[in-house]
């Protein structure tokens, strides 16, 4: 399910910019300085005409609603970064 919403997320991108190249980043290869909220879930990077880009994924994980305590939430959350070479 986790892997889907990521798929989801990042499949328009492919459509869009088939030209750009993409590589999967792992939590060990993040820069330091770059933050997220949440559990690391996965990261690309590319490159393009505006500079290398990262995309970072991540989740809250199952919470209790505070809507609904008889309910159960979660988050996706992706941060986007634009780095200095």
């Amino acid at each position: 399910m986790k892997q889907l919403a990521t798929l989801m997320l990042l499949l328009p991108f492919q459509f869009l910019f088939a030209q750009v190249r993409t590589d999967a980043v792992g939590r060990s290869g993040l820069p330091s300085g770059i933050s997220y909220t949440g559990k690391f879930k996965s990261a690309l990077r590319w490159k393009d005409s505006s500079g290398l880009h990262l995309l970072v994924v991540s989740e809250t994980g199952v919470t209790s609603s505070k809507k609904d305590p008889d309910l159960r939430e979660a988050a996706l959350a992706a941060h986007h970064y634009l780095l200095n070479e």
